[in-house]
């Protein structure tokens, strides 16, 4: 009987993940076993704690099949359960470290293994041994997020972050680079986990120029914790820059150049010595780009008008970013931090607009406009850091104080020549219109943040004073060229902008079992001032708001598991949406803001389930966001004038259901993700106009599909489909965009080449309709995006991931799952 009991004996392996740095336990590292030969069986139960036992290290060896993956919990331990007696090998990987193979033999009369401590060393590779991080995963999912690696995407070589964007699934760009996720625009940018030191059209810029070799990886966060600024309605995109050097000296250089005179050249620099370590970095970019447009407006009231309108343009920038990181490591848990980023940016655009106004009978006007533009903005971006680090997220704090400050310089002439309705007449009328603005804003900000383990509780806390200023210019004279110019005085405006937040916040984390939990609040206070200097006019917006989050999953095994997520969003007007002067750009469509516009709140819910495998992964996930004050755009036509002036009103509420499913593949020498969403969107504007009403669904897909066709030599392809929208009194239509990348390392893997084609059958365009009872509008609007770009890189000396960085990256994820696609 007892032998019989010894062969059915069901064995376990466990075992804990320790950094060889600080001897600190590593959260969230994929573990994968193995059966070796046919010395075993495979797995009979589920995943539980582990007990002591005895296990070695050894040598790779050959494998047959995967039995199972786990990842690790928050103090770096795991186990297996349920195996049969025999020989199993665990390779155990994380980012940044060496991964390590190790050897464990359970038997009938020891079949309980502790593996004890296995130990995970930096990895130390010199670039031209690529083969070994090769490996990373492409998505990794953690409890409140997902994070894409982009650190050799090929589709965005040479290119900036808003190529990397473009590539990740739930984001979008449309043509003016603006960012959306889930089909939202207001969605919240962090740099290296903290906001971005710009904001609105200052961002888009900024994202514009950040040269896509400096990314590492890109969060998205759907639902966010009560840690970070609530700001951003659809959730958070963090991206993560690379800081690639902890040991001797190294860096890189890289040159490209575009179609249609696109030119890029840059390095970084990145050297320690003794305590201090050092990461520089520099870019240039030049481009010119070509935009379109056609315009098309009838109007219902009288006798009927109709505008048809044609733009043609050029535009080329010219952007300068120069970024500066200094560690010095104080002792072995102190280290104090500075960073320093200076940019520079120039733009000049051209753009001929040729307008003509007519009625059922006879044409009203003609006039073709030319506007030619200059602009220049300076900013700067200083952050000190001091972080004390007891034991990596478990014990540690860190304050900070940043300030950055950026400057724009604009300046428009706008030269409007009159067609003679009479064809026989010579006389030609002429207008001249010049624009000067200036900008000038600033963020003073003070954090310090804090981690605790209370007994099994893991406490987070943190106080944020944020300042933010801006100045605000705009003076506009006109008359005829060559004459005197006389200024526009219901145009020109002044104003001051002044905002505080004032926010404390608290979470607390905790296991119990298969489930993993997170409770969060923060309280912010806000007090804004809006001063229109030229009117003397005041507006004062203070608010108190309570801003919750909770997290929860459910473990089915360590491959499998569910996620439910809960927070509380605010989206703050912007100067833009409430500076009441309106924009001269084109005379006939103004847009203005309103000082009276009231911040929006969303309430946003999401269930996941998430399920790993040997090939892949998979995650699909229902979401639902109800959000009150909506910012919506609302048009109205001057009967008079047949001037149409687009504004921003509060909408009573939004409510957006969706699903999204994201799948990741590897196999053998390729690998790549499907997304597909689709989501339904039902806004109530009752409360400004009785028909701003809309009940709208829209989808989209996108794949991005990677290709080893042999070492050193990459193939990737990426495609992009989002269907129609309904919008509050309008349509926007579809859109789709295709891209291919090639890579081929050189030089032993110390540089590569690489090669990216985006749009080539040139169908990025957007078009949309509106209108009422009293107007019709449609128009197209199209920027080049067919680009062929050729790019070439060389690294040279040693890259190691600091220490630092990966200390606060387990910060980040802790409680989370990792991808376990293993190959």
């Amino acid at each position: 009987m007892q032998e019989r009991m010894q062969r059915f004996m069901v064995a376990e392996i466990s075992g804990q993940i320790i950094d060889d740095v600080q001897g600190q336990p590593l959260p969230s590292a994929t573990v994968a076993l193995y059966r070796i030969g046919r010395q075993g069986g495979g797995m009979m139960g589920g995943f539980g704690g582990g007990r002591p036992g005895s296990g070695g290290q050894a040598e790779a060896a050959p494998d047959t099949s995967l039995v199972s993956g786990a990842i690790t919990d928050h103090d770096g331990q795991f186990t297996f359960e349920g195996l049969f007696p025999g020989t199993y090998l665990l390779k155990v990987s994380f980012v940044g470290y060496e991964p390590i193979s190790v050897e464990a033999t359970p038997t009938r009369q020891a079949p309980l293994v502790d593996m004890d401590r296995i130990v995970l060393s930096a990895d130390a590779t010199l670039l031209d041994e690529v083969e070994v991080t090769a490996e990373r995963e492409a998505v990794t999912f953690a409890i409140d997020r997902t994070i894409y690696d982009t650190k050799d995407m090929p589709v965005a070589g040479g290119g900036t972050a808003t190529q990397v964007l473009e590539n990740i699934p739930s984001v979008e760009v449309d043509i003016d680079g603006n960012v959306s996720l889930r089909g939202s625009q207001n969605v919240a940018i962090l740099i290296n986990g903290r906001p971005a030191p710009m904001r609105g059209d200052m961002l888009t810029a900024f994202l514009q120029q950040l040269p896509a070799n400096l990314i590492d990886r890109v969060e998205v966060i759907p639902n966010p914790s009560a840690k970070y600024d609530p700001e951003g309605m659809a959730g958070i995109l963090n991206i993560e820059l690379r800081e690639d050097a902890d040991l001797g000296v190294g860096g890189s250089i890289q040159a490209g150049f575009g179609t249609g005179d696109k030119y890029n050249i840059g390095g970084s620099l990145n050297a320690q010595r003794g305590k201090l370590r050092v990461f520089a970095n520099y870019g240039f970019r030049y481009e010119d780009r070509f935009s379109t447009g056609d315009n098309f407006r009838e109007n219902f009231y009288g006798a009927s008008d109709l505008i048809d309108q044609i733009d043609d343009g050029l535009n080329n920038r010219l952007n300068n970013l120069l970024s500066v990181t200094m560690d010095y490591n104080f002792a072995r848990t102190d280290v104090l931090t500075l960073s320093a980023q200076g940019r520079q940016s120039s733009r000049a655009n051209d753009v001929l607009n040729t307008t003509l106004t007519r009625n059922t009978l006879e044409t009203v006007e003609s006039y073709d406009r030319v506007t030619a533009g200059e602009q220049d903005n300076w900013g700067m971006d200083y952050r000190l850091t001091y972080s004390r680090t007891f034991t990596p997220n478990a014990n540690e704090w860190t304050a900070e104080v940043r300030y950055n400050q950026s400057w724009a310089d604009d300046l428009d002439r706008f030269t409007q020549t009159y067609e003679p309705l009479d064809p026989t007449s010579s006389f030609i009328r002429d207008e001249l219109q010049i624009n000067r603005q200036d900008n000038s804003d600033y963020t003073l900000a003070a954090q310090f943040d804090l981690v605790k383990m209370l007994g099994a509780t893991k406490v987070e806390a943190g106080y944020i004073s944020e300042f933010e200023g801006l100045d605000n210019a705009f003076f506009s004279e006109s008359g005829v060229p060559g004459g005197l110019l006389t200024p526009d005085v219901g145009l020109n405006n002044e104003f001051d902008f002044l905002q505080q937040v004032h926010a404390a916040y608290g979470i607390a984390a905790r296991s119990f079992g298969k489930f993993d939990t997170q409770v969060g609040v923060r309280l912010e206070q806000a007090m804004t001032t809006f001063d229109l200097q030229t009117t003397g006019e005041s507006f004062d917006n203070d608010y108190f708001s309570v801003f919750p989050s909770a997290f929860v999953t459910y473990k089915l095994t360590d491959t499998k598991q569910f996620r439910a997520t809960y927070s509380r969003r605010i989206q703050r007007p912007r100067t833009r949406q409430i500076n009441p002067f309106a924009s001269f750009v084109d005379p006939l469509n103004l847009r203005m803001g309103n000082p009276y516009l009231q911040p929006e709140y969303t309430n946003s819910y999401e269930v996941s389930y998430q399920q790993f495998t040997r090939r892949g992964s998979l995650q699909i996930t229902p979401y639902y966001r109800r959000t009150v004050d909506v910012h919506s755009r609302f048009k109205t036509v001057d009967p008079q004038t047949d001037v149409s002036t687009m504004t921003f009103r509060n909408f009573d509420s939004r409510d957006s259901y969706g699903i999204e499913s994201i799948a990741t593949m590897r196999m053998g020498n390729f690998s790549g993700f499907l997304s597909l969403s689709g989501y339904k969107v039902t806004t109530d504007g009752s409360n400004v106009q009785a028909d701003f009403s809309n009940d709208a669904f829209s989808w989209s897909a996108r794949g991005n599909l990677t290709w080893r066709m042999r070492p050193g030599l990459s193939l990737q392809t990426f495609y992009l489909y989002r269907a129609p929208l309904d919008v509050p009194a309008g349509r926007i239509s579809a859109f789709s965009i295709l891209n291919f990348g090639v890579r081929q390392d050189l030089f032993g893997g110390k540089g590569n080449l690489n090669m990216s084609l985006s749009d080539p059958f040139d169908t990025m365009d957007f078009s949309f309709q509106v209108g009422d009872q009293f107007f019709f509008q449609e128009g197209i609007r199209k920027r080049e995006s067919r680009v062929l770009r050729l790019t070439f890189t060389y690294n040279f000396g040693q890259e190691v991931s600091g220490s630092n960085r990966r200390n606060r990256d387990m910060g980040d994820r802790d409680f989370g799952g990792g991808d376990v696609g293993i190959d």
